[in-house]
């Protein structure tokens, strides 16, 4: 079977001497699909690589997605027949099923190839167009250069890896246990980082106080002061990981931002725990502008990692009111 394979690359690489830019690209994706059949996911993205880029063919850039999700252990029959059941498993925990998805627990530390590989694949399909990586990658700058159902197939797939990343994720970075309860796993943190004691905004309240209402789960008042994942708070100095933070931040928002648009487009029980949170980010953005304002501008509906970054280099303060108001409630 594989020297079947190889003698069917070689001759479309023979014959597409002399193709212009778009047949090259249309032999190298057939070449790649032919490779991921196989799970042959490097070979898929040298064939990918060895053409002209460009960020306007959509089926190129979901096969170079595809490919990239491919090297990073993703596998789409796998997500819907064992993971997506999961989703809504966790009582009061809306995003706490996500941690337990098969691939979460492959997570051991920041830099996790797998967990890398995805966020390259994801990025093919978020900048789609040929968005610029400072600015939002807004679903209506997508819009404006895709046919409908082109956008609709990149969406859906960047839909399905940011589920497998964010999993993976709040499992490592939440420290959670197999049963996707928040503190409970094999590292010592029971909140994401530690939270300085903040004023809220017209109010004799402080942010730690927020920790002890009841939504944040192992996270509370007293372990804010000294239970931060030991990558995103360095203990040393009080300083925070505004870069890895901002991974989180991109996470969860592109995965709200996707969600109605992806749901409008598909049917089936499969999707109806992932449909019943739909609101919930919207409403906690509401609370935390309040006591916090501006939020939604620095952080909130901030899609771009590196406009994320920019925005909290020198000030961490709106990364400490998302996670507390947001994460910590979203991942209990």
């Amino acid at each position: 079977m594989r020297k079947v394979i190889t003698l069917i690359i070689l001759s479309l690489l023979f014959i597409s001497c002399g193709f212009d830019a778009q047949e090259e690209r249309d032999q190298a994706i057939l070449s790649a699909n032919i490779q991921l059949s196989e799970r042959n996911c490097n070979e898929a993205i040298k064939a990918l690589q060895a053409v002209p880029f460009t960020w306007k063919d959509p089926t190129f850039l979901r096969t170079f997605s595809l490919a990239y999700a491919c090297k990073g252990n993703f596998n789409v029959v796998t997500l819907f027949s064992d993971d997506l059941p999961l989703f809504g498993s966790v009582a009061n925990s809306p995003l706490g099923g996500l941690s337990r998805f098969s691939t979460s627990s492959d997570m051991k530390s920041p830099t996790d190839t797998d967990y890398l590989n995805i966020f390259t694949g994801l990025n093919y399909l978020l900048y789609a167009g040929g968005i610029d990586s400072d600015e939002d990658p807004t679903p209506a700058k997508r819009d404006a250069v895709f046919e409908l159902q082109e956008v609709q197939e990149m969406e859906m797939l960047a839909f399905y890896e940011l589920l497998v990343n964010l999993g993976r994720f709040l499992y490592y970075f939440g420290n959670a246990d197999e049963d996707g309860i928040k503190g409970d796993g094999l590292q010592s943190n029971k909140c994401f980082i530690v939270y300085d004691n903040l004023p809220l905004e017209g109010s004799a309240f402080f942010l730690r106080d927020y920790l002890d209402i009841g939504l944040t789960g192992s996270c509370s008042k007293a372990r804010a002061a000294d239970s931060g994942h030991e990558y995103l708070y360095n203990a040393d100095d009080g300083s925070r990981n505004t870069e890895a933070l901002c991974e989180g931040v991109v996470l969860i928002n592109n995965f709200f931002e996707l969600l109605p648009r992806v749901l409008s487009s598909i049917a089936g029980s499969d999707f109806d725990a992932i449909d019943d949170i739909s609101g919930v980010l919207e409403i906690q953005l509401d609370v935390v502008e309040n006591v916090k304002s501006g939020l939604r501008e620095k952080v909130g509906e901030v899609l771009s990692y590196d406009l994320c970054v920019s925005n909290n280099q020198n000030d961490d303060t709106f990364l400490q009111f998302y996670y507390a108001f947001i994460a910590e409630v979203l991942f209990r």
